[in-house]
């Protein structure tokens, strides 16, 4: 519940910039053709908000991955997630006796998967940089 709280802001800025951006010459070339209801979504303003919305929930799940305080205060015992195991893998003190190895392999785990995430962001948003939408 802390974590949606933290990061609906951020989203909501995106999508009403997004929103706000877009023209409303748009929607009545759309009514025009003939969208009404779901399809004005589907094919006018959901692709309008992507470029912004885009990197804004990357950001978001970026900030997913930074969040193990959460866990590791909200909650007794403390959960282990992907966020928290390497914090308590890594604590030579802690439950799992400081396995540094498995430690630096959990991170190096969360580098890829970001890593990945980055790469399907960047072809994603290719597509659209080449649209040329412009906003007024």
């Amino acid at each position: 519940m802390a974590a949606t709280w933290y990061g609906f802001p951020l989203i909501m800025l995106a999508a009403t910039a997004s929103l706000k951006l877009t023209p409303d010459e748009v929607y009545d070339a759309g009514a025009i053709d003939g969208a009404v209801g779901w399809q004005r979504f589907r094919w006018i303003t959901w692709p309008l908000m992507r470029p912004l919305l885009a990197p804004a929930l990357f950001v978001r799940g970026i900030f997913a991955f930074n969040q193990f305080y959460l866990f590791s205060r909200c909650v007794e015992p403390p959960t282990i997630t992907l966020a928290t195991a390497s914090y308590y893998l890594f604590a030579p003190t802690g439950n799992f006796g400081g396995q540094f190895a498995v430690s630096a392999a959990i991170n190096i785990f969360t580098v890829l998967v970001l890593l990945g995430l980055i790469l399907w962001l960047a072809r994603l948003t290719r597509g659209a940089a080449t649209e040329e939408v412009t906003y007024v």
